[in-house]
């Protein structure tokens, strides 16, 4: 039966529906948060769009307000984390924890990606939501079918299933930094061409040409 550790992640090669939803139940705040924000930015598009008069800014605007979020949640988790190690005397590896920490950062940010880009083309939060928490459910299924999970970008957050314990079929800690660093670059330069920003412009009556 495999286990749950919230640094580690699901552990051991049997399908456990209360390790998944323990992993899942990490991430909601994250997507959850996230979702909350895009909406929060949908409804007031229409002032801001006229503010930063670009929709670039916007953009960025969307980008740096998630990325925040997932810094502050990620930064209070491994600060309880600690204090629980501590309080209960449980030996550490700080190099190790750091590490951790980084994956589950990273992973955090290229499920902010995949999020942003749901959002962008059809700009529903709630699909963007349900598209990430889908992913993760079936990426467990995934490896149970025998795919390896370096191949496998959603389970990618679980230290679990890198090549430092998982063996040589897990993923590279260095490989999926430089994909991951990749894919935050793309999705911070993803063009905002949506359903969203065309409704905001032909609201406000301005020409394309304005916001170019």
């Amino acid at each position: 039966m495999s286990s749950f550790n919230y640094f580690f992640g699901i552990l051991g090669n049997n399908y456990s529906p209360i390790a998944t939803m323990l992993w899942l139940l990490m991430w909601l705040p994250v997507w959850g948060g996230m979702g909350y924000i895009l909406e929060v930015e949908k409804k007031r598009r229409y002032l801001l769009l006229y503010r930063y008069q670009k929709k670039r800014k916007w953009w960025y605007r969307i980008y740096i307000r998630t990325s925040l979020w997932i810094i502050l949640y990620f930064t209070i988790l491994f600060i309880l984390v600690n204090i629980y190690t501590i309080i209960n005397h449980i030996d550490c590896d700080m190099l190790t924890s750091m590490v951790i920490l980084l994956i589950l950062w990273l992973h955090a940010m290229t499920t902010q990606g995949v999020m942003l880009w749901v959002y962008n083309l059809w700009c529903q939060s709630a699909l963007a939501f349900v598209v990430v928490l889908v992913s993760e459910i079936l990426s467990t299924f995934i490896i149970l079918l025998g795919i390896q999970p370096k191949l496998c970008p959603f389970v990618w957050g679980m230290y679990s299933y890198s090549n430092q314990i998982f063996g040589k079929d897990g993923y590279s800690i260095d490989w999926i930094i430089l994909w991951q660093c990749i894919w935050m670059g793309l999705t911070l330069l993803l063009p905002p061409k949506t359903k969203c920003f065309m409704e905001s412009f032909i609201k406000e009556n301005c020409r394309m040409e304005d916001f170019q």
